[in-house]
């Protein structure tokens, strides 16, 4: 035979508190036991006690809502002009199949923990002026608001670091320059 089920009036499980006996009551083929409750949102519902009990159930399904509409709703702001160059700046220093993340994240260029937020990185860089990108002050170092500002191209293209180029040595034949073993 089942244990009984007993809880009291007042007893708070969740955001749910008992206001009356449990009853039983035929739920299918059987019984079972059921508690009227007092949601915090102010709802009223009859739960199964067991679920009650063990945690799965912890309010009307309010909680349920609330969470799964604060999950989807991040910052609300992906069409934001910014924010694909907010994912590009992340994805070059993250994302190792990325196709600039050699001259990035590769060189130990990463992005500060406050910018892991669009809206933080909105807050300390402000709206793009127009023709402005965003740029690293200092080259070899890391996105963050001490670090960046809105440049022009021709200035960004200032800053670049030094790049060896290999230069191929030419005497009109593809083999070996003379004298090498």
């Amino acid at each position: 035979m089942g244990t009984t089920l007993l809880l009291e009036v007042g007893e708070e499980l969740g955001w749910l508190t008992v206001i009356g006996p449990s009853l039983l009551l035929p739920s299918g083929d059987r019984r079972r036991r059921f508690t009227p409750c007092l949601c915090r949102c102010g709802e009223v519902v009859t739960v199964t006690t067991h679920h009650l009990i063990n945690g799965d159930t912890r309010s009307c399904g309010c909680l349920r809502k609330q969470t799964t509409a604060k999950n989807a709703r991040k910052h609300g702001l992906k069409k934001h002009p910014l924010y694909m160059t907010w994912c590009a700046m992340r994805a070059r220093c993250n994302n190792p199949k990325n196709a600039a993340y050699k001259n990035y994240g590769g060189r130990g260029i990463s992005v500060c923990k406050r910018w892991d937020s669009f809206q933080a990185f909105l807050e300390d860089m402000g709206e793009r002026p127009e023709n402005l990108t965003l740029e690293r002050k200092d080259n070899d170092g890391n996105y963050e608001p001490e670090n960046c500002c809105w440049d022009t191209r021709s200035n960004q293209n200032k800053n670049q670091r030094r790049r060896l180029r290999s230069r191929k040595r030419s005497n009109g034949c593809n083999g070996p320059p003379p004298g090498a073993p």
